[in-house]
């Protein structure tokens, strides 16, 4: 199923590109590997090439079962490989729910851990090296939608809270 799945969000992407620019198919290509894969969200990134940000089964070392990591995969317009890198580790799941890029070229995404019930955002470069990492407590339980406002100069961040025995979700 993880194969159909990664050809559907390629065929998706090379579809919407077709209706917008009629052509016919350059390419097809299957990122991740063999077990339960999938992309969360794919752009066209400033620089004219794409970024597909999803979740990347990994072997848990303690466990041996598979968790997820974050996987971010930047290719060109021919589908060649640019970069893929991988945020995670083998003990700790975790799975990208949003991912924008900045008019800088810098990657925001925010995902969900099994190591907390917080807002999580990670923050790449072009080249898919982390910037850093921030963790938003009190209450909140999730971040789910990332969107740029203001000519790129605000950030909204759509996400759910928890406080006493009432949820929010905004």
């Amino acid at each position: 199923m993880s194969s159909v799945v990664k050809i559907f969000f390629v065929l998706i992407l090379v579809s919407i590109s077709n209706i917008v620019f009629p052509q016919s198919t350059t390419w097809q290509r299957i990122f991740g590997g063999p077990r339960d894969d999938f992309a969360t969200t794919a752009f066209q990134t400033i620089d004219g090439n794409y970024l597909m940000v999803g979740e990347k089964a990994v072997i848990d070392i303690n466990t041996g079962f598979y968790i997820s990591q974050t996987y971010l995969v930047k290719f060109s317009v021919y589908g060649n490989i640019i970069w893929q890198k991988y945020y995670g580790d083998s003990v700790i799941f975790n799975y990208p729910t949003s991912a924008i890029e900045m008019s800088s070229g810098n990657i925001l995404i925010t995902f969900v851990s099994s190591n907390n019930n917080d807002g999580n955002i990670l923050k790449f470069n072009a080249d898919g090296n982390l910037i850093w990492e921030k963790t938003f407590s009190n209450g909140i339980t999730g971040f789910f939608n990332l969107s740029l406002v203001d000519n790129g100069k605000t950030i909204l961040i759509n996400g759910d809270y928890f406080t006493g025995s009432t949820f929010y979700r905004t």
